[in-house]
């Protein structure tokens, strides 16, 4: 009887054989669960992916359906017109919205706001990009690679694509982009290629506490022809905390120490130079402890100079003060800590309207460096900033602030 021959076994391809065990181990991988600290069911894994980018444009109009737990529907309309000037209507009812409940207007130096049929307040603020106006273009790529955004899926509103961002808070909101944590708050956003918010959906407890979607869209200088960014009303007194808003001219300096910026990105000129007194009705209410001042203002009360510097739709602010008493200002608390050259040490701030770089020369002085351009781009306008010649503030005819 012939002996069996024993089967040799099958010898796989080196090439084929690490074929199957990657294969088998991505299988692994996909379906095995995640095991890991997740925010609404999405790991918290840095994102190492492509960045997206986002065009800029120089104004839009937006209208929103607002609905939230417990509450009726409501209307919000956006106008904003790059780089100050940004109106915002709350109307009651679904969209187009009936009456008016609360109005706010943001324009360079001015805040309007009127609630229902009252009279509007309007006082004056320190120089800023237009309130409310979502600049992802800025910071998208340190944001995510940071951890302060985790993208989420794609989907359609209003006939527009876009990406949904999962954040910590609203990114309406000015304050810096906090770190994500494990849990089932956050808010998801979806931003379009023009870096318009279209649908911000807040979670909480697990559940959808509100909703904010975009119905109608215009983009483009002419989409914001509907918007009264021209609207008056009677000033807040001084000493009730109105604030003041001088125009000077530019070659203006303060007789004390002052900054000045000696490198700006390509495109930006310096257009406008201001004194600036920020509405603070609290300095005026509360009893001011130290010495009166020479001047017979309060001394917590805080004067500015503020630079802006303006290319097209993108702004870049400076603002440096101190208060009437010398008061001490610390570091904002979340900053990143950077050098700053001749300013010392400073702190980065990542917020959704952009980037924001502050420091504390001596102490008693602040200076803050707004802009809708990348953080590292203002952290080198920052670095660039010398001491200015004392000199003498000019103001520029009938720009007066109120008495």
């Amino acid at each position: 009887m012939t002996p069996r021959r024993r089967r040799r076994p099958r010898r796989w391809p080196w090439g084929v054989a690490v074929a199957l065990i990657v294969a088998a181990v991505v299988g692994v991988l996909w379906w095995a669960p995640w095991a890991g600290p997740t925010v609404g069911g999405l790991s918290l894994t840095p994102y190492r992916g492509p960045v997206p980018s986002f065009a800029v444009v120089d104004g839009y109009h937006i209208v929103y359906r607002v609905s939230g737990r417990g509450a009726s529907v409501s209307t919000e309309q956006v106008w904003v017109k790059r780089p100050f000037d940004s109106l915002v209507e709350e109307l009651s009812g679904p969209p187009p919205g009936r009456s008016v409940s609360v109005l706010t207007l943001h324009r360079l130096g001015d805040q309007i706001v009127r609630g229902g049929d009252a009279s509007p307040a309007f006082i004056h603020v320190a120089t800023a990009l237009a309130a409310g106006d979502i600049r992802l273009d800025t910071v998208v790529a340190q944001a995510l690679r940071s951890g302060l955004l985790l993208p989420v899926r794609r989907q359609v509103v209003a006939g527009r694509s876009c990406q949904v961002f999962r954040s910590a808070d609203s990114l309406r909101s000015a304050g810096p982009l906090a770190a994500l944590k494990a849990g089932s708050n956050y808010v998801d956003s979806c931003i379009d290629r023009d870096g318009l918010l279209l649908e911000e959906d807040r979670y909480a407890d697990g559940g959808l506490s509100s909703s904010t979607v975009a119905t109608a869209v215009e983009v483009g200088a002419g989409a914001t022809a509907g918007a009264d960014f021209a609207l008056s009303a009677p000033l807040t007194p001084f000493s009730e905390g109105g604030g003041s808003f001088t125009y000077l001219t530019l070659s203006s300096s303060p007789p004390g120490r002052s900054w000045a910026v000696s490198y700006l990105p390509p495109g930006y000129q310096h257009v406008g130079r201001f004194a600036v007194v920020p509405s603070q009705p609290q300095v005026f209410t509360t009893p001011d402890t130290g010495p009166p001042s020479s001047s017979g203002l309060p001394n917590a009360l805080v004067t500015e100079l503020d630079d802006t510097f303006v290319d097209g739709p993108n702004l870049i602010a400076l603002q440096q003060g101190s208060t009437i008493g010398g008061s001490t200002f610390p570091p904002p608390p979340s900053g990143e800590s950077v050098q700053l050259g001749d300013l010392g040490t400073g702190q980065l701030v990542v917020t959704a309207l952009g980037p924001i770089v502050t420091a504390e020369p001596g102490g008693t002085q602040f200076v803050r460096l707004i802009g809708s351009v990348p953080p590292d781009v203002l952290v080198q306008v920052a670095r660039s900033l010398k001491v200015e010649s004392p000199g003498t503030l000019t103001t520029i005819p009938g720009t007066a602030p109120p008495s």
